[in-house]
């Protein structure tokens, strides 16, 4: 054991050897030798004597070597195993080091975004806001007789509808990315969808002295099962790009069921097509090509995006390709659920042209008649509605915050002529319109609450509606909207 080159090496060890074991042993042994020679027998004895001594001394030692190489073993592992800890420590390190410098380019990402966004959102909001405020400072200008102030309200009207759908739009990627937004599996009429859709886009396709084509490959299920609302909001977003994008030439949709049940609609244009660059970035948000293309025909490339991200909900998806300078098309397919015993449609009338339902119009009667509570703290807010209120014809209560408002609705119960309709603003200071309908509510208050307010998210909705609101509406108001709801829920009380 004691004889392994790695005990050889030790200098302590190989020089005690020497001294203890083989120099004496040597000499005994030729001692010996030469008493056999000689024929002595002390000389024998002796030797013989020497060389059991050496012997002895030479287990004992075997044993102490025996302990050295234990004791140099176990240093020798004890070192081993330091340099593969420090090995492994390295490797952690290194993979600590990468994992850093990977959040890091994550973060630089995220920064880049957030500013990317930032500036997107200032230049698509305040380009909005300039023809707002630019305009009305327009029609403010009385010494100016030549300023039109019809077109100037058209002008901040248009401006103040394109803020609001910004707005929608980051509502809804907000929702998407969120995990909030909620997905319907509704049975519904495909083409009756499209139809309305393309009745809607027909009107601006013909405004720009385009071919607006819609047709069909094959027979088309009757009904399907997805959601109908978010199934319109991808249908007007790819057929409005393809009419935005387009200045000459056509735009054509072509429906058609691929497999067993799978629906899917290509809508195609001559329009100004894309690089293959700009196909990569295509459904990111707030892409748009270019920044020329933005500046050309406006937009923030957040519908792309979103209806990109609705498309993969429905469990289909949006595939593109373009060539530019000769138009793009857009093939989105959705899966249409279980077709067993539906009846398939194989005739054009159900894409022909549905003429646009001429608006309901409302007058100073539409309301006449209606008692109206408004609850709202703001008074802008409370003067606009109340406006629009009156020239229907409605008699207008005003409360400036919820405490106001329940008193009010109590004294109108108790004197047997309750409101027809109380449209509570949710966000007030001391008592809020949650709070407010809750106690109404509780204290027997049957007549119709409708909640309004800025916010649009599904979970203020729901809160209004558990709250003890029979209705909802998101500011801004929409005048015949808000009289058609008060009209509904007038009836349903009374029937």
């Amino acid at each position: 054991m004691f004889m392994t080159p790695t005990v050889l090496h030790h200098p302590a060890l190989r020089k005690r050897i020497l001294i203890t074991v083989a120099i004496p042993f040597a000499l005994f042994a030729a001692a010996f030798a030469s008493s056999i020679y000689a024929r002595s027998l002390p000389g024998i004895i002796c030797c013989t004597a020497g060389l059991l001594a050496t012997g002895l001394t030479t287990a004992i030692l075997a044993r102490r070597v025996t302990e050295i190489v234990r004791v140099i073993t176990s240093q020798y592992d004890a070192l081993q195993n330091a340099q593969s800890g420090h090995q492994e420590a390295e490797e952690r390190l290194r993979a600590i080091a990468f994992e850093l410098e990977s959040a890091r380019q994550l973060a630089d990402a995220a920064s880049q975004a957030k500013s990317d966004f930032l500036a997107r959102m200032s230049h698509e909001i305040r380009t909005p806001m300039t023809a707002i405020l630019g305009y009305a400072d327009k029609i403010l200008d009385v010494g100016d007789q030549t300023v039109s102030r019809n077109d100037c309200v058209r002008v901040i009207k248009r401006s103040g509808e394109h803020l609001l759908a910004l707005i929608n739009d980051i509502l809804d990627l907000s929702k998407v990315e969120a995990g909030k937004m909620e997905i319907e599996s509704l049975s519904c009429a495909p083409a009756s969808i499209l139809s309305d859709v393309a009745s809607i886009m027909r009107v601006r396709a013909q405004e720009k002295q385009l071919d607006f084509i819609v047709e069909r490959e094959g027979p088309l299920p009757e009904r399907i099962v997805t959601d109908p609302t978010r199934l319109r909001q991808i249908l007007i977003n790819l057929i409005g790009n393809a009419v935005k994008f387009t200045q000459h030439g056509r735009v054509k949709v072509i429906a058609r069921l691929t497999g067993p049940t799978t629906l899917v609609i290509e809508v195609s244009d001559t329009g100004i097509g894309l690089t293959p660059d700009q196909i990569r970035r295509l459904f990111r948000a707030f892409e748009q090509g270019d920044a020329s293309t933005a500046r050309r025909f406006g937009g923030s490339g957040l519908g792309l995006c979103v209806s990109h991200r609705l498309a993969q909900m429905l469990g289909g998806e949006i595939v593109a390709r373009s060539e530019e300078g000769a138009g793009s098309a857009f093939t989105l397919t959705i899966p249409t659920g279980d077709l067993t015993g539906v009846r398939m449609i194989d005739s054009d009338a159900a894409f022909a042209p549905v003429p646009v339902a001429a608006p309901h119009i409302l007058d100073a009667t539409t309301l006449a008649g209606r008692r109206v509570l408004l609850a709202d703290d703001t008074d802008l807010n409370r003067d606009l509605v109340s406006y629009i209120l009156q020239r229907y014809g409605a008699t207008v209560d005003e409360a400036s915050d919820g405490l106001q408002a329940v008193a009010l609705a109590r004294q109108a119960m108790a004197a047997g002529a309750p409101y027809d309709a109380v449209l509570m603003d949710v966000e007030m200071p001391g008592l809020d319109g949650y709070s407010a309908t809750s106690r109404l509510r509780f204290s027997g208050y049957d007549a119709p609450i409708l909640a309004l307010t800025a916010h649009a998210m599904s979970d203020v909705r729901d809160r209004c509606i558990d709250a003890g609101c029979n209705d909802y509406l998101a500011k801004p108001i929409n005048p015949v909207d808000l009289a058609k709801a008060i009209l509904k829920h007038a009836r349903l009380k009374a029937a």
